[in-house]
């Protein structure tokens, strides 16, 4: 840490981070199954570069406070048709979304952490959600 105004990393912001990153790197797999089972039919390829961008975020809120990168989050299996997938995909960004919800009240003391989370529940709230429910 560079700045001494920067508060040491606490449980809290060690657990908020590891739920934000496995929640994050389950979906990014996730998408990844979709794609790998059904093609790269739309949104899931421009999510999955979305979700990439989300993790590279989490990987250096990581970097920044010295902790450890955590082991990814499991995806889910690919269902065999694109409107169940997107279906899935509405119910992964809704749980992403409530993740934020209950993690960022945790995170108050780290401006940039709280800007980051609120920044990625944006995301998975006005673009990716959107983007599966008009596909489901």
């Amino acid at each position: 840490m560079t700045s001494s105004s920067v508060p040491a990393p606490s449980t809290s912001l060690s657990t908020a981070l590891t739920s934000a990153y496995q929640a994050e790197t389950a979906a990014l797999a996730t998408y990844r199954n979709v794609v790998s089972t059904l093609g790269s039919v739309l949104p899931f390829p421009n999510v999955i570069t979305a979700e990439q961008q989300h993790v590279s975020t989490l990987t250096g809120l990581f970097a920044h406070y010295g902790l450890a990168v955590p082991t990814s989050g499991t995806g889910q299996t690919s269902p065999s048709t694109r409107t169940a997938a997107c279906q899935l995909g509405v119910t992964v960004e809704q749980q992403i979304i409530s993740l934020y919800d209950t993690q960022l009240p945790k995170v108050s003391a780290y401006p940039d952490v709280t800007t980051a989370f609120t920044n990625l529940k944006a995301a998975s709230q006005n673009d990716h959600l959107p983007a599966f429910q008009h596909c489901a």
